[in-house]
């Protein structure tokens, strides 16, 4: 099988690499090594003859190659995509959330002009582990609703994106809830996360208190940042022994600054060191609890059982939380620091038994997302 993924791959965000590590592992395993019976599309004698194959349209090809073990492609390289629609048998949006005019209408109509491509091109699309919305513009509206109804399949990351699909009027394709495609990823064992912990210098029988914080200012100009910092420490003074701090930089080099600065306003560690995604999120569901403004910071947790605390600045963290049946500790927007300390002091103080339930809600969605990916495999069989 070949398949073509589209995403915003290539640019440093852990979040994104492990949805796409994710998307390999789960594709490889569902897909197997069978050749679709389906003539869809004959493969063409200059290919190489791979039984599954994936090409991901990314901002960095060379190192989307490198880091996934995939064939890449530019983002804007009409040709290569064309050549490469040619001979596919699956296209797939996914994941992330890429059909949103949050920040601009641009991001969006890219990518629906790239499925359009492959709709163009007769290869049956599937839309996997999304996050739909906001779609403010009533124009980004209807033209979401025209391309995304003639998809063959639509599996989203949470229940909040279903209805934002349902209100925008997208009712032709089959439609399910899924989870984020980062739950498929292949997972490192305990040696590993272990080593890696003592890379970056932390010790065996220390407890760490992981942050995950992203550059933002709140009302008036102040840093968020400065204010988180001020939760932890009062989160601090209330623990015995304190914890280790460790600060993870999630989007590499955006995040860098943001995360030194807060590392060194709470004495914490910085993880300097760029991971794996599957192993960066090893060491976070290692960690015993989780502040997390980065949404994968809070689903790395969830897979390893470290309670998360978020402190949103988007719906999709929200929408996260409500769906492993927690609730978010804080909102850039409504920052109280008092609450937002209760909560670290709770998740750090959390028994066994949430932590095995947070273990059984991404053993759940894993379940989910193969499934997912198997049901991407049999429309393609089909068609």
């Amino acid at each position: 099988m070949r398949a073509i993924v589209s995403g915003y791959y290539g640019f440093g965000n852990a979040g994104d690499e492990a949805v796409l590590a994710g998307i390999v592992a789960g594709m490889r395993r569902a897909a197997g090594d069978a050749e679709p019976q389906s003539a869809h599309r004959p493969q063409a004698a200059h290919r190489p003859q791979a039984a599954h194959r994936l090409t991901v349209i990314s901002g960095d090809p060379p190192a989307t190659a490198r880091a996934h073990g995939v064939r890449a492609i530019g983002r804007f390289d009409v040709r290569a995509l064309r050549r490469e629609l040619g001979g596919a048998h699956l296209f797939i949006s996914g994941g992330g959330n890429l059909f949103q005019d949050s920040t601009s209408a641009r991001s969006c109509l890219y990518y629906l002009a790239v499925l359009d491509q492959a709709l163009k091109a007769d290869v049956p699309v599937m839309v996997l582990g999304q996050g739909i919305g906001p779609l403010r513009r009533r124009w980004l509206r209807a033209l979401a609703r025209h391309f995304l109804n003639r998809a063959h399949g639509i599996a989203l990351r949470d229940t909040t994106s279903a209805r934002e699909l349902e209100r925008i009027g997208v009712n032709r394709p089959p439609v399910r809830v899924g989870a984020d495609l980062s739950f498929a990823m292949d997972m490192p064992d305990a040696q590993q996360v272990a080593q890696a912990w003592r890379d970056i210098g932390v010790r065996q029988d220390e407890q760490v208190l992981a942050v995950a914080p992203r550059a933002w200012r709140v009302r008036g100009g102040e840093s968020a940042l400065v204010r988180l910092a001020s939760v932890i420490k009062q989160a601090l003074g209330r623990l015995n022994p304190p914890p280790r701090i460790v600060v993870f930089p999630l989007q590499r080099p955006r995040d860098d600054d943001a995360c030194a600065a807060l590392a060194h306003a709470v004495g914490g560690l910085l993880a300097q060191r760029e991971l794996p995604p599957a192993l960066l999120a090893g060491m976070i569901g290692a960690a015993r609890a989780v502040v997390g403004m980065r949404l994968h910071a809070l689903i790395f947790a969830a897979m390893g059982g470290a309670v998360p605390v978020a402190v949103s600045y988007d719906p999709k963290v929200e929408a996260f939380m409500a769906d492993i049946g927690r609730g978010t500790a804080a909102t850039i927007a409504d920052l109280d620091e008092g609450r937002l300390a209760s909560a670290i002091v709770e998740a750090w103080e959390a028994d066994d038994a949430a932590r095995a339930a947070l273990r059984r809600a991404a053993d759940e969605r894993r379940r989910t997302v193969a499934d997912t990916l198997a049901w991407a495999v049999e429309i393609v069989r089909r068609n």
